[in-house]
């Protein structure tokens, strides 16, 4: 008598049947995987393999949102490594059911969630979602989005591994223009890292994010110069900027059912 598959069992089989091609059996061995989970853990993981190989967007969108939903409920040490593509997974069934807003908080939350060890793919595709949907991070230039989509071209794994991070900060948070513009002069004078057809667009992507580092330093001692107390405006002059966090932090409207997820014990935003 054969051992019964299990739902890690049929996800791996629908890998191999969708890197075959067949759309049909991946749908029909991912469904039979979201009937035989159990733990919030498989259900979430079932629903998002449904969501990122489902040819109608309304069945992707549905998907996605389930997956969200059982995020929640899992433990977080469990889920936290993937949460950057169940947030992309989302963002995109939002995007293609052209709902651009929702779907640029879901980039964000994407990009929030991504750390070092994030995949590149992932967080190249969240980056082109990003700007898709009319969002740009800080310190990004035409220059650097040029560079990214070459080195995407060109399956530059290891640029892009040191790239993408700093790119992904300056989604969250407005303090991260100077560690792109140091992540890309690193970049520049690291042999080998680019082509050397590449180097002078890294080089000039670096002097934008630079000039933008200076265009808001000087905001902030203007800014401080008119409403600080005599005597202060040479302190305040070198600050950097604040951190301020963006849409991200901001609630997913509320006719959106994946928000019916959100509990105060969960250590990380839906």
């Amino acid at each position: 008598m054969s051992t019964p598959m299990t739902p890690a069992d049929l996800w791996q089989q629908a890998r191999s049947d969708a890197a075959d091609g067949d759309r049909s059996t991946t749908e029909r061995v991912l469904r039979q995987a979201w009937d035989e989970s159990r733990s919030p853990f498989e259900r979430c993981l079932s629903a998002h393999h449904l969501a990122t190989t489902s040819a109608d967007p309304r069945d992707a969108l549905h998907w996605a949102r389930t997956c969200v939903q059982w995020a929640a409920e899992t433990e977080p040490a469990a889920i936290i490594g993937v949460l950057p593509q169940i947030y992309l997974s989302l963002a995109t069934a939002y995007r293609s059911a052209s709902d651009v807003d929702t779907a640029r908080t879901y980039f964000l939350r994407a990009a929030d969630a991504c750390d070092e060890d994030t995949d590149v793919v992932v967080g190249g595709a969240i980056t082109t979602g990003l700007i898709g949907t009319g969002f740009v991070p800080r310190g990004l230039s035409d220059e650097l989005i040029d560079l990214i989509e070459a080195l995407v071209a060109r399956r530059s794994l290891g640029a892009l591994a040191v790239l993408l991070p700093a790119v992904l900060s300056g989604a969250v948070s407005d303090g991260n223009v100077a560690r792109l513009a140091a992540v890309l002069d690193e970049m520049f004078w690291t042999p080998g890292l680019v082509d050397d057809d590449l180097s002078d667009l890294t080089r000039l992507a670096a002097a934008q994010a630079l000039v933008q580092l200076a265009d808001d330093d000087a905001a902030v001692a203007n800014a401080s110069a008119v409403s600080a107390p005599v005597g202060a405006g040479a302190s305040a002059a070198s600050a950097h900027p604040p951190v301020v966090t963006h849409a991200a932090d901001a609630p997913v409207p509320a006719t959106d059912p994946a928000t019916a997820a959100q509990t105060d014990d969960v250590p990380f935003r839906i």
